[in-house]
């Protein structure tokens, strides 16, 4: 694989995860359904978490393709 496509990718799937935070974290706020509450806090936890771990990703890539 290209390393700029590389570089890429993982800037998209970052990006993406940012995305989804700001929407879990509106649409919850938004919400009153304990279930749903308790649903999108998961949510929201899991496109948090998958943002921290794509972090290290990106940081190496961008700090390499210097």
């Amino acid at each position: 694989m290209d390393k700029n496509a590389y570089v890429e990718g993982v800037a998209a799937l970052y990006a993406a995860e940012v995305l989804g935070e700001g929407l879990a974290s509106r649409w919850l706020q938004l919400t009153s359904e304990p279930v749903h509450q308790y649903k999108l806090g998961l949510f929201l936890q899991l496109e948090s978490e998958a943002k921290v771990r794509l972090r290290p990703l990106l940081a190496r890539s961008t700090s390499r393709r210097e």
